[in-house]
């Protein structure tokens, strides 16, 4: 069974204008900054001063937690669809023209994690080359629980 999953899609860049993203997709950032201004992060909510620009989507709490393919889904509906949720060519242009005009580094990260009997996730080509096609690449995050011991206990080699 799949114990957790997630995507994200980032774009950072020492130019970056993060509002320009969001106006490009149409939704809101998980967390965004420009270069040199402070933000917080963490649970402690620590004071830090954004070292490029940044914009960052992440899939966490707004897709089906131990589904990769729904958080994928959610990516490609954010960057490739309107919101009735036909094909929008001009968003995806326009998204490349900013990547490439502003020298923007564009990732979209995968993370799951499963238990020892799991298969990894395969993901398709087809995503690989959309996201190509954007500017983007892909990177992945893909590991698996530890089999238990027979007895239980731990093992020390």
């Amino acid at each position: 069974m799949t114990l957790k999953a997630f995507a994200s899609l980032r774009f950072t860049g020492e130019t970056l204008e993060p509002s320009l993203i969001g106006d490009i997709l149409c939704v809101r950032p998980t967390l965004s900054y420009h270069k040199g201004e402070l933000f917080l992060v963490g649970e402690a909510r620590r004071e830090r001063v954004g070292r490029t620009g940044l914009w960052l989507f992440n899939t966490e709490g707004r897709a089906e937690a131990r589904d990769l393919k729904q958080h994928i889904d959610l990516l490609v509906k954010v960057i490739f669809l309107d919101d009735g949720g036909r094909p929008d060519l001009q968003k995806a242009v326009a998204l490349r023209r900013l990547v490439d005009s502003q020298n923007v580094d564009m990732r979209v990260s995968l993370f799951w994690h499963g238990s020892d009997a799991d298969e990894e996730p395969k993901i398709k080509k087809s995503f690989y080359d959309v996201i190509g096609w954007v500017g983007g690449r892909v990177e992945s995050d893909f590991d698996r629980e530890e089999p238990a011991s027979p007895t239980g206990k731990l093992q020390i080699a």
